[in-house]
């Protein structure tokens, strides 16, 4: 019921998201050894005879099942690899990867740059158990054999069994629908939550430009959150040049890649999201929308950051510090 219950579950959610992956790409990689010394076969036979076309068409087909050294590489330390691995074989929809993608960034930024939303870690975290679920119950793992001779399940396993067969070891489907039930995932409460989260920070966005209009320029609030000298504001917080132009003209004309227009589309978007059906379009949708503005959100809180700086050090000079 805390951020902090929330932040520690988000992570632990990640990483079974990621073992169970791992698991099934172990499980299709079984083989590989195998189809790399077939291949290993057919080069040599290519080499004594290269204008075998059979041959180059066995070589060919071998070679497309083998998965490179390089690639198992990457699948053993890159959670997006796993994902794209598992998409390709046809395990995980392509919005799924998405929605998985961007949970795992969520959770990058939870544990190496302590970024927590309290207002959304909440309903993230119950997407992801209910993504991590369908991961559990989809995906080839390794069997698990016993040698009880009764074939009985142990306790942390009977209670999630068919109440037929309570000795018995459950399914996973059986063990999903079980960790499911208690979720209280409520499409309409979701999206109320997720559009209330951007439409908050569109609007932290929109009070940050008109504070460093107001700043910057000496006009009133009215004026800087409108017309030329919110759109100056705009183009300055993307200014990446070393020095500025000479006059507000020049800055607007120079090519940006944000404008007011972008807001308005952003805010639209936020409101398109109470007609998205399932669940998981309904993030994936929220990610590119959040996905869409950080990069000039991060501007302009760049912008607000250093104009403050300015301002504190200003006063420190006055006050002769």
């Amino acid at each position: 019921g805390t951020a902090s219950h929330a932040r520690l579950a988000f992570i632990l959610l990640d990483n079974a998201a990621e073992v169970i992956m791992r698991r099934n790409v172990e499980v299709r990689l079984v083989y590989n050894p195998f189809m790399e010394g077939v291949l290993m076969k057919w080069k040599e036979i290519l080499r004594q005879h290269p204008d075998d076309a059979r041959a180059r068409r066995n070589h060919d087909e071998v070679a497309t099942k083998v998965v490179t050294r390089a690639a198992r590489r990457d699948l053993a330390r890159s959670f997006d690899a796993k994902v794209d691995f598992i998409k390709d074989h046809g395990d995980v929809q392509e919005t799924e990867s998405r929605v998985l993608k961007k949970l795992h960034r969520y959770r990058n930024e939870l544990y190496h740059r302590d970024r927590i939303r309290p207002e959304t870690v909440r309903s993230a975290c119950l997407l992801y158990f209910d993504v991590t679920c369908a991961l559990f119950e989809r995906l080839t793992q390794y069997t698990i054999t016993t040698a009880s001779a009764h074939n009985e399940a142990p306790a942390a396993l009977r209670k999630f069994s068919a109440r037929d067969d309570a000795a018995g070891y459950p399914t996973e489907q059986q063990i999903a629908a079980r960790l499911r039930a208690d979720l209280g995932i409520e499409d309409a409460g979701l999206k109320k939550i997720l559009a209330a989260h951007l439409a908050s920070r569109l609007d932290d966005m929109d009070e940050t430009i008109s504070r460093v209009g107001q700043c910057l320029f000496g006009v009133i609030a009215e004026a800087a959150s409108s017309g030329p000298w919110r759109q100056t504001t705009i183009h300055l917080a993307q200014w990446e040049n070393g020095n500025l132009p000479e006059t507000i003209e020049e800055l607007l004309a120079a090519r940006v890649r944000y404008s007011e227009a972008d807001l308005t589309a952003w805010r639209q978007k936020v409101a398109d999201l109470q007609g998205v059906g399932d669940r998981l379009g309904l993030f994936a949708a929220f990610a590119d929308i959040e996905d869409a503005f950080e990069p000039f959100e991060e501007q302009v809180t760049d912008l607000d950051v250093r104009i403050e700086h300015e301002l504190e050090l200003e006063l420190d000079i006055r006050r002769g510090k």
